[in-house]
């Protein structure tokens, strides 16, 4: 028989194929054994590291707002990552903290398939363990005759052997004591007070994370927040630059920002912090004289290529070279730079002489500069994005390009 395990694993997967990042498929169970190792964890942590009364809080990392708000800050201001090691922390809060919300929804039953497996696997081996201990089976004289009082017309019989007991490797835990002499019965079997101590150590478990004697976390449950998360959590396990990783858990932030229960499970002050940093060089309104600060072009345009994505298919080029340049055009007018999203109506590639037309890119008229993300599309493939030139003078676009007729966007 296939384990429950072993089915949760394969729909997983499964699951992040169909959001098309099935190209490397041990990234894939590499994460779900993550997940099921930080699962081990939680419960073990539960179990075995408890207050006496089993009601203490899961124990929750979230990242320092300000080690945030500077490596953003440096990265709009210089274009790269200097804190990496900053990063490396931050990327690991996001990656733990988006598995554990993802746990103990599945777990609360909130998915298709829940979990159940893993309360057995855990729950039900700590409470079997103790009741070996509370209850030991008296060895049975089967020499002797006994009355069988469901027939006693029967006359004595013969007594029956008792099977010899489970052996006894732990203490008993002053709380399963406790919660044995309140619920004791002469007629309780350990069958039944097994499904009685199991359901005590669960509903407990829920409380574990659900419920934060501070009142500051828990719950840790999220029907809605959950997808995008997971859906970007995918995207960052494959990135490899410091700098796409940034881009990447700035868009997971914003996914916890929009959704404002859920921020304080993630960064320090939650979206009252967030909101802070919305309003850093990356989103700023301020104008060019009032931040005193450089603007990174090329920065700025690969923020909005790794946010928007682009595409590729052998047979149809498509960058999404519009929605992108319209978005970087957004951005530099908030940051008081003139900015306009521009359509090739007319043009031909200088190296290749090929026709181009409704290819978008950016014209800054102040520094008479060109902002063009996908000049890839000239050759049909896209190329790495890091190392890739994306802002031109206008002479220098001009030999890449030919621009006969161009018209706003």
């Amino acid at each position: 028989m296939v384990s429950l395990k072993r089915i949760i694993k394969e729909e997983y997967v499964k699951l992040l194929k169909e959001i098309n990042y099935s190209h490397d498929e041990d990234i894939d169970y590499n994460q779900f054994d993550r997940e099921d190792e930080l699962k081990g964890e939680m419960f073990n942590d539960f179990l075995y590291h408890n207050t006496p009364d089993f009601t203490k809080h899961v124990p929750w990392t979230v990242i320092p707002f300000p080690r945030l708000k500077k490596i953003w800050e440096d990265y709009m201001t210089y274009g790269s990552i200097r804190d990496t090691r900053g990063l490396e922390m931050i990327e690991e809060i996001m990656i733990n903290n988006t598995s554990k919300v993802s746990i103990f929804t599945n777990l609360a039953g909130h998915t298709q398939w829940g979990d159940e497996e893993a309360f057995n696997e855990n729950i039900g081996y700590w409470v079997n363990e103790q009741l070996n201990c509370l209850f030991t089976n008296k060895k049975v004289d089967i020499s002797q005759l006994e009355i069988p009082y469901e027939n006693p017309k029967k006359g004595f019989v013969q007594k029956k052997p008792v099977p010899d007991p489970e052996p006894c490797n732990t203490t008993i835990h002053p709380f399963v004591q406790t919660f044995y002499n309140d619920n004791y019965d002469e007629d309780i079997t350990k069958e039944k007070f097994y499904e009685l101590l199991f359901e005590e150590m669960k509903g407990r478990f829920f409380d574990y994370y659900q419920n934060d004697p501070e009142g500051k976390l828990g719950g840790f449950i999220s029907d809605y927040g959950l997808k995008p998360l997971e859906e970007l959590l995918v995207q960052l396990l494959r990135a490899s630059s410091p700098e796409e990783k940034l881009l990447i858990i700035d868009r997971m932030l914003n996914v916890v920002h929009q959704r404002s229960d859920i921020a304080d499970w993630f960064v320090e002050g939650g979206s009252h912090a967030l909101a802070q940093l919305s309003s850093s060089p990356a989103e700023s309104t301020k104008s060019l004289t009032e931040s005193n600060k450089p603007v990174n072009l090329e920065a700025i345009a690969k923020q909005s290529v790794v946010k928007i994505g682009e595409t590729y298919d052998k047979n149809d080029f498509i960058g999404n070279c519009i929605e992108i340049s319209t978005d970087i055009a957004n951005k530099l007018n908030k940051l008081g730079i003139k900015a306009i999203p521009m359509r090739i109506i007319d043009a031909t590639s200088v190296e290749y002489g090929t026709v181009e037309t409704n290819h978008a890119y950016v014209f800054l008229p102040d520094t008479n500069k060109i902002i063009d993300t996908q000049l890839w599309q000239l050759k049909g493939k896209p190329d790495n994005l890091q190392n890739r030139k994306t802002v031109f003078s206008y002479n220098e676009y001009n030999k890449i390009v030919s621009l006969r007729e161009v018209e706003p966007i």
